[in-house]
């Protein structure tokens, strides 16, 4: 995942404010000059940036039901992340 071919300027959208949180963070409320929310812009640059906008993840979790797809994968990807977050950094692996 990452830029389109044609450009897509997920760059110039990436470069806001990012929580990192897994999911606390709700979707952005400002929205570029052509009226779309910076938020789904960001979704489509990578995965990671709709899974920790709490819209996104909604909306993942409703596709994922659609599609009866399991949410393993899902909740794989939230435990490793919150391990990763809770480690202190003289125990992370280098």
């Amino acid at each position: 995942m990452g830029n389109s071919p044609g450009g897509s300027g997920c760059g110039s959208v990436m470069a806001g404010p990012e929580s990192g949180s897994g999911g606390s963070r709700a979707s952005g409320a400002t929205a570029t000059s052509a009226g779309v929310p910076e938020g789904p812009l960001r979704w489509a640059c990578d995965l990671r940036s709709l899974l920790v906008d709490l819209d996104g993840l909604r909306l993942f979790e409703q596709f994922l039901a659609q599609e009866g797809a399991s949410k393993d994968g899902l909740y794989f990807w939230f435990a490793c992340n919150g391990l990763r977050s809770n480690l202190e950094p003289s125990t992370q692996l280098q």
